[in-house]
């Protein structure tokens, strides 16, 4: 199975790129796997589990064309930082998903039926192959159009200016308006007239900062990448605010979270025979990380720069951490 890139849809190539940066600026690193694959590939895929031994991967034949693989608008991603090329802790391949979708790509690991952690692709054409298949037949006629697919632009379309898909300086409406409240709520001012449905040098001024801070292309235009951005960084912190931890409460875990002895990454992660007779029952890998829903009870709140930790019975676990609230 090709590991090449350049054999890849050519706006995809260039968001590989632009990942690989941004997560290096957040300190994951990432290496890039599988890209294109052939029938014979995918047949050999889907086998597994199946006729061959081994753990069911994927529900696409490649008779059927029905890998986003085949159609070259996808890739699988690993941790490539020594620790293992699967290795979770940290929330690993969550974090680099959220990094991928705030970028304008779609991750495998939002899918219900088998999640494909690892897995990124472009989502113009939905998060299944069938548009393209009903569209192109093959994934050769597809590819056929490629030749100015780099140009594309696939933003949102949210502008009076039906000739754009993006809002820049001197745009009006209620959707500079939504930009405007987002910006202010996550601490950018946007100038004295505050959320005034108007794209002046104030609200360009605090766009270009938000994209500074956030590893963005500065262009100072609200294209696909900076919404996605900025919807996500308002929806972690509206959250945050709203995360109010009371000892004695009762709270349900989102994912599967790492115990330690105290508050903060740099103390040693709990194992499975350092946890409670309780915690050990909701810890189905025997890794000692709780399993995603566990219910924990907060014995202690503390914080440790801007992430909150909460202490279980069984140990301290990061209910809020970077940005995202991991406890509810």
């Amino acid at each position: 199975m090709s590991r090449n890139i350049n054999e890849l849809h050519p706006r995809l190539q260039e968001k590989v790129s632009e990942l690989q940066k941004l997560c290096e600026n957040n300190g994951l690193i990432i290496g890039i796997g599988e890209c294109l694959r052939t029938v014979a590939e995918q047949e050999e895929l889907y086998a597994q589990g199946r006729d061959k031994p081994g753990n069911i991967v994927t529900n696409a034949r490649g008779t059927s064309y029905s890998s986003q693989h085949q159609w070259g608008i996808a890739f699988d991603f690993y941790r490539n930082d020594g620790t293992g090329a699967y290795n979770e802790s940290g929330n690993f391949f969550e974090r680099v998903g959220s990094l991928a979708k705030s970028i304008g790509l779609g991750w495998g690991g939002d899918w219900t039926s088998i999640k494909d952690r690892p897995h990124l692709y472009l989502p113009d054409w939905g998060s299944t192959a069938t548009k393209l298949k009903n569209q192109y037949g093959t994934p050769e006629k597809f590819m056929k159009t490629w030749g100015d697919s780099g140009n594309e632009t696939h933003a949102p379309t949210h502008t009076s200016d039906n000739r754009r898909t993006y809002l820049k300086r001197g745009d009006k409406g209620q959707n500079v308006k939504d930009m405007q409240l987002m910006l202010i709520g996550c601490g950018y001012s946007c100038g004295k007239s505050g959320a005034d449905g108007i794209f002046g040098s104030g609200t360009e001024k605090a766009l270009l900062k938000f994209q500074r801070d956030n590893g963005l292309k500065e262009d100072g235009l609200y294209g696909n990448a900076s919404k996605a951005k900025l919807e996500k960084v308002y929806s972690n912190r509206t959250q945050i605010e709203k995360a109010d931890y009371k000892v004695g409460s009762t709270y349900t875990l989102q994912t599967e979270m790492k115990v330690r002895e105290c508050a903060g990454t740099t103390y040693r992660a709990k194992k499975h025979s350092d946890l409670t007779e309780d915690g050990r029952k909701h810890d189905a890998d025997r890794d000692g990380c709780l399993d995603k829903g566990t219910k924990v009870t907060c014995k202690e709140v503390k914080k440790v720069g801007d992430d909150t930790w909460i202490r279980t019975p069984s140990g301290w676990i990061a209910a809020v951490y970077d940005g995202k609230v991991y406890v509810k």
